[in-house]
């Protein structure tokens, strides 16, 4: 029995790090990335090992293994997520008049964004352009949620910043 959990543990382990480790490089933290790759490849030749020895008289190790990854990869999305390293870009489209009073709230919190002129369909409109840590993705959502059906809004992942810096900013609540 402790032959199973020590194989479930593992490859847990080793998908969540595997998981994590593909998200630090799509965003950019390749160094950080590569360095957990370490642990991970090392973790994966341990339980493999272990599995592979004698699978044929004991196929309840593959079973192991196999509910281990999905355990492991929905682990390392989660570990991911909550972590919420990295850099965020909110794009909002609204009617002007809306635009402007929804850019005076960010404002008022600290927010450093960019308005743009643009038109749509109906006319003049107001692009606004966000850029966050992912910390505070959820503030800001919240925010444009109480505009649900005047706003349309895109969020992309930056990968890296050439020039600059995003600081922390104090909560919209303040």
């Amino acid at each position: 029995m402790l032959v199973y959990l020590g194989i479930f543990v593992g490859k847990m382990a080793q998908a969540m790090l595997s998981t994590f480790v593909l998200k630090k490089i799509a965003r950019g933290e390749k160094l950080f990335a590569a360095l957990l790759s370490t642990v991970e490849c090392t973790l994966w030749l341990i339980v493999i090992s272990v599995v592979l020895d004698g699978i044929q008289s004991d196929p309840l190790k593959a079973v192991a293994y196999i509910i281990a990854v999905t355990c492991g990869v929905l682990a390392g999305m989660l570990w991911e997520d909550k972590t919420a390293t990295g850099l965020l870009r909110f794009e909002i489209i609204a009617d002007k008049e809306l635009g402007l009073e929804i850019a005076e709230r960010f404002y008022q919190a600290k927010y450093g964004l960019t308005t743009l002129p643009c038109y749509g369909h109906d006319g003049e409109k107001i692009m606004l352009d966000i850029k966050i840590n992912r910390k505070d993705a959820n503030k800001v959502a919240d925010v444009l949620k109480e505009y649900d059906d005047n706003v349309f809004v895109t969020t992309s992942t930056i990968n890296t910043v050439v020039v600059g810096q995003i600081k922390r900013r104090r909560s919209m609540d303040d």
